[in-house]
């Protein structure tokens, strides 16, 4: 016995419940099993779809993630003579901690305004363009993946704040000054 459900509006149907009601209804059976084969491989299509667009989604996140820390490590590096002129006049440990983190936190706001307006622009024009090709389409928006979206902002923001205190905690500013 097998379960089909696309089409079906997410129910799972049994194929022999199917054919046994097409031929009590006096229907030939034979077009209700080649539909229902035709389900099966629309479900497997849409599966490795699915798993192919996760994967490439999670390549570019870690991508991302990289690209992130690569910007904050180069950062660091060429501004190490600032921070030595900005510790030489007074400022902190906590205060240079403090602008290290707002400098991470203002990438992350930025970059998540940016590719949500984005996201949202090309959701809005998918659902323009499969509103034209199936009638009744409605517009939704992936609220759980926005939240995911944010979720894995926060974490990197974190986790590249932490390291870019890190990192500055284990340069010596005042040699760095006096190098150059």
């Amino acid at each position: 016995m097998t379960s089909i459900c696309v089409g079906t509006g997410g129910k799972s149907v049994d194929e022999d419940k199917l054919v046994e009601a097409v031929g009590a209804a006096g229907l030939d059976t034979s077009y209700t099993v080649a539909i229902a084969e035709q389900l099966r491989n629309n479900n497997a299509m849409a599966y490795t779809a699915q798993v192919f667009l996760y994967c490439f989604t999670a390549i570019c996140a870690l991508i991302a993630v990289a690209n992130v820390f690569n910007t904050i490590s180069s950062g660091l590096a060429l501004r190490t003579r600032e921070f030595a002129v900005l510790r030489s006049v007074g400022l902190g440990q906590g205060g240079f901690r403090r602008m290290i983190a707002l400098e991470c936190a203002d990438h992350a706001v930025r970059g998540l305004a940016y590719g949500l307006a984005l996201a949202l622009l090309v959701d809005y024009g998918l659902y323009q363009v499969m509103d034209i090709s199936f009638e009744g389409f409605g517009i939704a928006l992936p609220w759980g993946h926005i939240a995911l979206s944010v979720a894995l902002i926060v974490a990197v923001l974190v986790a590249s704040t932490v390291y870019a205190l890190r990192k500055s905690h284990a340069m010596n500013l005042v040699d760095s000054l006096r190098a150059e």
